[in-house]
């Protein structure tokens, strides 16, 4: 049993780090990148509980970087990078990782615009090749305009 939101928890320290930033979308990383590290180091836990954490954390940035306003793009990109390292400093596997953080950035879909997920999710596969696919899944994203670069076909 958890005795804190982590969510919760990562919002409120990632908007009180981003107050009066030059780069919030940095600073939101090292929030995410330590909660993440203090979280998952020396800790003996299932597959399930660092998904968990991972998609906690991040959908706690994702709601302080709204709250703050930060470029979503650049934003989740920098999110995606700090729990891909805080993944590689507490030797989690990759894929673990990443797939919880995508499911956990997706929560941006409840804020953000069609073409702003659709720059976050080019964003992120700057990142990682395949995590856009991931980011527009997860997102549950078709733009229904077939010329749009955006749009998905149904399957």
């Amino acid at each position: 049993m958890e005795t804190f939101n982590l969510a919760q928890l990562t919002k409120e320290m990632v908007v009180h780090q981003l107050r009066n930033l030059k780069d919030p979308a940095l600073v939101a990383g090292e929030v995410i990148r330590g909660t993440l590290i203090a979280r998952l180091k020396g800790h003996r836990l299932s597959n399930f509980e660092i998904q968990e954490a991972v998609v906690a954390v991040c959908r706690g940035a994702v709601s302080g970087m709204v709250l703050m306003e930060v470029p979503l793009p650049r934003g989740l990109a920098a999110a995606f990078i700090a729990a891909r390292q805080a993944g590689m400093a507490a030797d989690i596997e990759p894929n673990l990782v990443d797939i919880a953080a995508i499911k956990g950035l997706s929560a941006a879909q409840r804020f953000a615009n069609p073409e702003t997920l659709h720059m976050a999710a080019l964003a992120l596969n700057q990142v990682r090749l395949g995590a856009k696919e991931l980011f527009e899944r997860y997102c549950g994203y078709r733009h229904t305009d077939q010329s749009h670069p955006a749009y998905i076909p149904p399957k």
